[in-house]
């Protein structure tokens, strides 16, 4: 009983440790140690509070439903906070054990910076135009519905293809995972032939950010990497450019995949997010560029 007590007390101030860095990352009070990936970073915390959870689950003799209850509610908690700020040790884990790449395994202080959802011929102007005023390259994961026939529509896929990357963002806007399987192939296939028009595409991102075994053999069989990324600071479910912006600059790390989002006020909110991130990034010494070329970066 005595090691119980111990282990739930401890559970309990790890979580709460961790859900009061998450309030200050949320409301702007801490400074970029708020958004850490370390072993004491929200997500890390996390997983600490779980751990000894779990300890107190096996020693405590509490009535069946009352650890039940408690299991459910802290293991709820404890996944949100994992998924909105997983911890880079885990990402790591995660990156070597899946057939999608999430981050690139790299010392060298060189990251990959991605826009999905494009394309929006004013938006996406906008952002290319803050990407060449800091010669910076980027990969466009273009949904290709987005791809008028109009002449502004053309002019942004042809400023792309000469100094940037296109990815495979599927047709439209929905999650991939939720379509059959013969569906996705069609569709991926779809878009891999309209961007073809335009340039070669070697990258897929499924809508919705996750993936199963058989998306994973499709991309395979279309000879497109899968990618997700490891600095996504939510952007599409948030609107705060600020918070995405001290995001992005604290959880950095050689290596990274960042994935910020297109078209709409997305799109102007991510405008607002580079002019933010692009030059603090490049005085730390970070060289920001597309998927393909961070691929050629020596480990």
């Amino acid at each position: 009983m005595m090691f119980a007590r111990w282990f739930g007390s401890i559970a309990i101030a790890v979580l709460a440790a961790s859900g009061l860095r998450f309030l200050a990352a949320v409301f702007a009070v801490g400074g970029h140690w708020a958004f850490g990936t370390g072993l004491l970073s929200i997500g890390s915390l996390a997983c600490w509070s779980l751990l000894f959870g779990t300890m107190w689950l096996v020693c405590s003799r509490q009535k069946w439903w009352r650890k039940s209850l408690a299991a459910l509610t802290g293991l709820a908690v404890v996944l949100f906070l994992v998924v909105v700020f997983p911890p880079y040790w885990l990402m790591s884990i995660v990156n070597h054990c899946s057939t999608a790449r999430f981050c690139f395994d790299t010392e060298q202080t060189v990251v990959a910076l991605t826009i999905d959802d494009a394309i929006d011929p004013e938006t996406t102007s906008q952002i290319l135009d803050v990407l060449e005023a800091h010669s910076v390259r980027a990969t466009f994961f273009v949904m290709t519905d987005t791809i008028g026939d109009d002449e502004s529509s053309r002019a942004v896929m042809q400023r792309i293809a000469a100094d940037h990357e296109f990815g495979n963002h599927q047709t439209r806007d929905r999650p991939g995972w939720r379509m059959s399987r013969e569906a996705f192939r069609a569709d991926v296939r779809q878009a891999k032939d309209r961007l073809a028009e335009f340039g070669a595409v070697h990258w897929l991102r499924p809508g919705g950010g996750c993936f199963t075994p058989s998306m994973a053999r499709t991309a395979k069989g279309e000879q497109l990497q899968l990618v997700l990324g490891s600095v996504y600071p939510w952007d599409s479910h948030q609107s705060s450019a600020e918070f995405s912006a001290r995001f992005v600059r604290a959880r950095v790390r050689p290596g990274s995949i960042i994935v910020l989002h297109d078209r709409g006020a997305r799109g102007t909110r991510t405008v607002e997010v580079l002019q933010r991130v692009l030059p603090a990034l490049a005085a730390e010494g970070y060289r920001v560029t597309t998927l393909s070329e961070v691929t050629e970066v020596p480990d």
